[in-house]
């Protein structure tokens, strides 16, 4: 036994007959980490090839268990005692590998957008999702516990703000945030989870179910319609029914009741550059600001600081907000 020095952490690989796959699907799984965004694009991760490389190692591995089996074998002769050994090394060999396999696919995919760049993600079974900036993503592997085998439903948990175009197969679709569940059969809608606020989600089409992550106060949603988690934990229906939270996906800004601190961090996720809050602001004050066109963050945070009464500086890191 040896453990691959390409990869640290990689599992420790025997010299059987099944090495070479799982090696090559090691491989293929620690070049995923290297996906990153490119300024000014939305570039798109096409269906994941190691999803299916996955598959196929897997299919083989535990095909191999089933057909060579675990059940003792009367031993007759002299000759097939000798042979018999070889046989079981062979199938401890293919043992180890599955189990490899399955150590190595409870561990998520994550996908993540850098601050100031957009991700576009293609899930294994065909949905999609639209990173914003400084969010990310995260499954388990071909939504199965065990490679190959499925586990009846789609879930995915999400950092941030993402838009979905989710691919009707007849199973649940779940996304889950810090303290909301979204579930849906298929349709478009926005979910926006940031540290400073509760999870928001906008529907463009379809309809989804919206419940605090526990199960408690479930209600649904149409087409136009947006809810958000309370104070309290209640899911509440938007008295506004329009799409405005979909503006940033054209450039344009929407942040709804938000404090300083939670605007400063949604503006430094979506465009990547150190905001200094150097003011005292109390939590009681809220803000809500909307760009339905493209907009840049000068322009974001005179408005803030106008709004507030104070000034934003430049500095040689980014920009600071200040009480002049």
């Amino acid at each position: 036994m040896r453990r691959d020095d390409r990869h640290p952490g990689a599992p420790e690989l025997s010299d059987q007959p099944d090495r070479a796959a799982l090696e090559a699907t090691w491989d293929a799984l620690a070049g995923e980490s290297e996906w990153t965004s490119v300024e000014g694009n939305v570039p798109e991760i096409g269906p994941e090839a190691t999803d299916a490389a996955w598959t196929r190692l897997s299919e083989t591995l535990f095909s191999d268990l089933s057909a060579t089996g675990d059940a003792p074998v009367p031993v007759e002769t002299a000759r097939t005692a000798t042979v018999r050994p070889i046989r079981r090394v062979a199938a401890w060999g293919s043992v180890a590998a599955a189990a490899a396999v399955v150590a190595v696919s409870l561990v998520p995919v994550t996908r993540s957008a850098q601050p100031g760049d957009a991700l576009a993600v293609v899930l294994p079974e065909g949905s999609t999702v639209e990173l914003s900036g400084g969010s990310s993503l995260s499954w388990r592997r071909g939504f199965g516990w065990i490679p190959g085998i499925p586990s009846g439903d789609r879930a995915v948990t999400l950092d941030g703000e993402a838009f979905f175009q989710v691919t009707h197969d007849g199973t649940r679709f779940s996304v889950l945030t810090r303290d909301a569940r979204v579930t849906v059969l298929g349709t478009r809608f926005n979910v926006r989870s940031l540290p400073h606020a509760p999870t928001r989600v906008t529907v463009e089409e379809g309809r989804v179910a919206v419940s605090h992550r526990d199960g408690r106060g479930r209600i649904e949603l149409a087409a136009g319609q947006g809810a958000g988690l309370g104070a309290d934990g209640a899911v509440v229906l938007d008295p506004v029914p329009d799409l405005r939270d979909l503006a940033w996906r054209s450039g344009g800004l929407t942040l709804r009741d938000l404090t300083a601190d939670g605007i400063v961090d949604a503006l430094e996720r979506r465009f990547g550059v150190p905001i200094e809050l150097r003011v005292e602001a109390p939590d009681d004050e809220r803000l809500t600001l909307h760009y339905s066109q493209r907009v840049e963050l000068e322009t974001v945070l005179a408005d803030l600081a106008a709004a507030r009464g104070w000034t934003a500086h430049r500095t040689a890191e980014g920009w600071e907000l200040v009480r002049e």
